[in-house]
């Protein structure tokens, strides 16, 4: 068996840190850190198990994969005085990065003149989902990784921007909002490369209320899409299928400019719905969500997600279990085709495949997240501060419905069934 094994370097950082303790610089800086070393194994063939879909790593039968979710990260919070307050959050792991600053994950200044406001400017956590705030944090959750079905389609961790929050109580209900606004960098692994997917114009809200043992939580934030680098050369391609010089002597594709519209994303619109609940009470949590995303382009295809966890916590023991899925609208699909003869001689004229290109066009117009799941796992807390875990999930993939996953095709695959066993040790400090 193929073992994907650590970078030196970060397993050293990894295993200091577990028996780092916490450090107290002065009476109002806080210093601390949190870990953790995961390894899992997924049993599928053609599709290969990522985290989410801006992971570099994968793992498919055959292959423990360390690198996906192992990581480690600190975090400061300095008091200037009762209303000013820095916060930063340096998280190590392997990712696509471009210089050290996407390691910051969280660094801003928060202003509360009181008890019910907070203003915060810097990079943060906007709240799209209930793990925001501690999605790097695996001791501050019962399962090894965020829900695969909702997580894993938008990998949004931070926001360059502000947020304002707003709490007041009116006897037992505590009511909660805030709305944020800034822009953001994603990474996505798309047919094997790392490509930066940006938004711009980022708006967000979310109302919260709190009810003895139940938090209901209603959210949605819009974006627009800043566009792709390779945007231009589709734009030239298309253009040359629609507009062949007369001496090619062949008729022009008569849907080439309706497909580049399918494929424009650049200013185009992103909107995420949102609704969370959860009822923590003695022992036992129930948590939910629902999501759906909505766009403009089919280069990211319209999706709804939700999942239901629930854990029970026996002394130092809490079993989980975790039902989830997600479904995506069609793509888009021409109703006609570039004639054959018209790419062959484009193929002639520049040298390359133009059939090639146009099937890959094709594809990336149709990536769909189609499938269920259900996953079973464990959390044994044998010492303070650091928790053993194990997690056991089945996925049931749809056909072509396999774009959270790693596969040969950009956009089709056989419907199947895969098993994933995952273990680690999380910690913090």
């Amino acid at each position: 068996m193929l073992v994907k094994c650590l970078r030196t370097d970060l397993l050293v950082i990894l295993l200091i840190s577990i028996f780092s303790a916490e450090i107290t610089a002065k009476s109002n800086t806080h210093i601390s850190g949190f870990g953790s070393i995961v390894g899992y194994h997924a049993d599928g063939s053609e599709l290969a198990f990522r985290s989410n879909i801006a992971s570099s790593h994968s793992g498919q039968r055959g292959e423990i994969e360390f690198l996906d979710l192992s990581l480690v990260g600190f975090q400061l919070n300095h008091q200037f005085n009762a209303n000013w307050e820095l916060v930063g959050q340096l998280v190590v792991r392997s990712e696509p990065t471009e210089d050290v600053t996407d390691r910051i994950k969280l660094f801003t200044l928060n202003y509360s003149p009181n008890a019910d406001w907070l203003i915060r400017v810097g990079r943060f956590s906007p709240k799209l989902y209930l793990l925001s705030d501690t999605r790097f944090i695996g001791y501050a959750q019962d399962s090894i990784y965020p829900v695969h079905d909702f997580y894993a389609q938008i990998p949004l961790t931070s926001i360059d921007g502000f947020d304002i929050g707003y709490q007041k109580r009116f006897g037992s209900i505590l009511f909660t909002a805030n709305a944020y606004s800034g822009v953001a960098d994603i990474w996505a692994g798309i047919d094997g490369a790392s490509v930066i997917t940006s938004l711009k114009d980022i708006l967000g809200a979310n109302l919260g209320f709190e009810y003895e043992s139940w938090l209901v939580r209603f959210g949605y934030t819009q974006a627009s899409h800043d566009g792709f680098g390779v945007d231009q050369r589709v734009e030239q391609f298309l253009t040359s299928l629609a507009f062949p010089p007369a001496e090619f002597g062949v008729a022009g594709w008569t849907d080439a400019l309706a497909m580049y519209d399918a494929y424009k994303i650049k200013d185009t619109k992103f909107s995420y719905s949102s609704l969370a609940f959860e009822y923590n009470h003695f022992d036992g949590l129930l948590r939910g969500e629902l999501g759906k995303l909505s766009t403009d382009s089919y280069l990211a295809p319209d999706t709804t997600a939700g999942y239901l966890q629930y854990s029970y916590r026996i002394d130092k023991f809490a079993p989980f279990i975790i039902v989830s899925a997600i479904h995506s609208e069609d793509g888009y699909k021409p109703q006609t085709l570039p004639g054959a003869e018209l790419l062959a001689v484009w193929s002639q004229v520049t040298q390359s495949d133009f059939a090639a290109s146009f099937n890959a066009l094709e594809q990336s117009l149709n990536i769909k997240f189609e499938q269920q799941s259900i996953a079973f796992g464990a959390r044994l807390d044998l010492f303070a501060d650091v928790a053993f875990k194990v997690q056991f999930e089945r996925n049931w993939v749809g056909q072509n419905g396999g774009g959270l996953w790693i596969r040969e095709s950009i956009s089709s695959n056989a419907a199947t069934t895969i098993d994933t066993l995952t273990f680690g040790i999380d910690w913090v400090f």
